[in-house]
């Protein structure tokens, strides 16, 4: 055959591991001109009918090849652990291919779950670490160590520095690293490949001697320079710009005194390639509440380009309620702080920038309410996604497409632009069981209520000694969270999972789980735990009696939960 389509119409038989296997020159060529399998396809034709004999795992290899026509993984691939995938894929040379077919669906907000937990083998406490955007691997400082993992999360190497403790580490090329630490001195660049320090970088000021020993806060890269917060232990600070070629210094920005909170040395750098300003911010908290500034450098000419300072002047329109921490938005240009009495989040349009250009956000859904600050509060942005975590919670705010139209041209935000969604909060629950507790017997009622949906389906009452009922959501989890409140003049049990509260009077309760908590504060006691599947949690009065037994179990096959609660 003559055609283009001569490579599609050539058959090619392999045996793998004594399985024969027959498929085309094409499929075999889309793994890639450097695979194995392309190899293979470049034989003389008239050797395609002889199969070449390759040692290795045929049921593997019926999923790669699998994965080579239809560009996806087969359901057959869950027999395997990604391990036992990306090794098969690596001697084939198609591992390219596979990381493909692996990588999750782009990280949404409103559907953001718990996917996994990286935990070190040694010095488990994680100081910091970085992602690579581009190909999902991280990168993970603990002690003075640094852990790499792929994108499937799978350990690829550790190494050992020459610090006892990394409080900053970024990642300018694919096996070099750069790490910083605020109790030992300079920025050091190490290969993660051969676990040996390439080069190290520190401020020296030979006409002042208070430059001395500068410790590093905050790490920020650009194509070709590396941008580090320098602090010395006078409090005499600035940026260090080092050329990535050469690891020298390039230009110091932004030199300052560090005799005040104005001052001091930024604890959060972010390099915008758009506009290519440097963004610095600094947040110091204490007794008499948050304060700090932002500021924006050109890199090019080191002058300062824009900055904001809190608390700062009554020009304000939320004088006194300083941040608490700031991010930047790298693909919508735009910074975002949340405040730390308020609780609110703030944006502001980097190219658009005054004395007060923030615009803060209101969710109109009155489930939605904000609580209010007063705590730690952090927030990191992610692809026109806000993240902001609160004392533990997490909630995640998302960019409404469709409102913008709505919104004046002169103006990219109003204060209905985004909308927050809680992934991690008791808030988002829809759902209420209630049983009240008369005495020896014990009567209740049953109720679910779904907000997208007007339907109200009840149980009815049940006696001592009856079955209260069973109730059927289809949803996939795996494990059931309770909540339990004790007040001083009311105790009363609230059993919480996802988008269902379940709430008892006058009770206490007992599981065979290991993990119940009790809080300190004298005005009531709160335990917390999770119930895993087929686990048993015990109802009782005061005086020690079963009332109620909770039984949770979970079919994952079928995605069905099943509740059974029995007097």
């Amino acid at each position: 055959m003559d055609d283009g389509n001569t490579d599609i119409a050539l058959r090619i038989k392999l045996n793998v591991g004594g399985k024969l296997f027959e498929t085309t020159a094409s499929t075999l060529r889309s793994g890639g001109p450097d695979s194995l399998l392309a190899a293979l396809s470049n034989r003389p034709e008239n050797s395609y009918s002889d199969p070449v004999f390759i040692d290795r795992d045929p049921e593997i290899f019926s999923v790669l090849l699998s994965l080579l026509r239809s560009n996806r993984l087969p359901s057959t691939a869950r027999r395997f652990t990604k391990q036992e995938l990306v090794d098969e894929a690596a001697y084939y040379g198609i591992e390219s291919r596979l990381n493909s077919a692996l990588l999750p669906s782009p990280l949404s907000g409103i559907d953001a779950a718990l996917a996994a937990t990286i935990r070190p083998a040694s010095d488990g406490i994680v100081s910091a670490f970085d992602v690579d955007d581009v190909d999902g691997s991280v990168w993970i400082a603990h002690g003075g160590q640094i852990s790499g993992y792929d994108s499937n999360l799978t350990h690829a190497g550790t190494i050992r520095t020459h610090m006892d403790n990394i409080t900053a580490i970024r990642r300018i090329r694919p096996e070099i690293a750069t790490v910083g630490s605020e109790s030992a001195a300079g920025i050091h660049f190490y290969s993660l490949a051969s676990g040996v320090r390439v080069g190290s970088t520190d401020w020296r000021d030979p006409s002042d001697p208070r430059i001395y020993k500068a410790r590093v806060t905050a790490i920020a890269d650009s194509d070709d320079s590396v941008f580090a917060g320098f602090d010395c232990h006078q409090r005499e600070n600035c940026v260090l710009q080092v050329d990535k070629s050469t690891l020298k210094v390039a230009a110091e920005i932004g030199r300052q005194s560090g005799s005040s909170t104005k001052t001091m040395v930024p604890g959060k750098l972010t390099y915008l390639p758009a506009t290519g300003v440097l963004v610095g911010s600094a947040v110091a908290s204490g007794a008499f509440g948050f304060s700090g500034y932002i500021r924006l450098w050109d890199p090019r000419s080191g002058k300062l380009v824009w900055e904001t300072i809190e608390p700062g002047s009554g020009r304000s329109s939320r004088f006194g309620d300083s941040f608490a921490d700031v991010d930047v938005d790298l693909n919508e240009s735009t910074l975002f702080k949340v405040c730390s009495k308020s609780g609110d989040l703030a944006v502001a349009d980097l190219r658009k920038l005054g004395d007060d250009p923030w615009v803060y956000l209101v969710d109109k859904n009155p489930s939605m309410k904000n609580t209010g600050g007063g705590g730690n509060s952090v927030i990191h942005c992610y692809r026109k996604q806000v993240f902001v975590g609160r004392e533990g919670e997490l909630e995640v705010w998302s960019r409404v497409e469709e409102r913008e139209a709505d919104v004046e041209r002169e103006n990219r935000f109003s204060e209905e632009s985004y909308r927050r969604n809680y992934v991690d909060n008791n808030r988002s629950a829809n759902t209420l069981l209630q049983v009240n507790n008369l005495g020896k017997g014990l009567s209740g009622e049953a109720s679910a209520s779904f907000p997208d949906s007007s339907k109200r389906y009840s149980s009815g009452s049940s006696t001592r000694n009856q079955r209260l009922g069973q109730h059927f959501w289809k949803e996939s989890f795996s494990e059931f969270t309770f909540l339990i409140m004790f007040w001083q003049n009311k105790p009363d049990l609230l059993c919480q999972w996802r988008g269902l509260n379940w709430v008892f009077s006058n009770a206490t309760l007992s599981s065979h789980n290991d993990n119940l908590s009790l809080s300190k504060d004298p005005s009531f006691h709160l335990f917390s735990g999770t119930l895993y599947s087929s686990d048993t949690l015990f109802l009782s009065n005061r005086f020690g009696n079963n009332l109620l037994m909770v039984t949770a179990h979970f079919d994952l096959d079928s995605a069905t939960a099943h509740f059974a609660s029995a007097l």
